[in-house]
């Protein structure tokens, strides 16, 4: 199930939420309660399950004035680690 785009927030705490199915929900509010803190930068999170996206969400800003989008460019240094932990699990099944 996706729900409506929803917005709140000035500029610089900015919240978008594209998709988000109901059992999602409080992982939602989990996201943008870390990203409600923070000064500057923004983050985004999307879920997939079987191959649709149940979870889309984007806070903050790119830059200075410019809101985070599906668009922004970012780096993931420490997320490495993780991701390649999962792909070895996902190899060795």
């Amino acid at each position: 199930m996706k729900s409506q785009p929803h917005i709140e927030g000035n500029l610089t705490k900015m919240t978008i939420t594209q998709f988000c199915d109901p059992a999602l929900e409080q992982v939602a509010d989990e996201f943008f309660r870390l990203t409600s803190n923070q000064e500057a930068g923004g983050a985004s999170l999307a879920i997939f399950q079987e191959g649709e996206c149940v979870l889309d969400l984007k806070a903050g800003e790119a830059c200075a004035g410019s809101l985070w989008t599906d668009e922004t460019v970012s780096v993931i240094f420490s997320c490495t680690k993780g991701l390649s932990s999962v792909l070895v699990g996902t190899l060795i099944e």
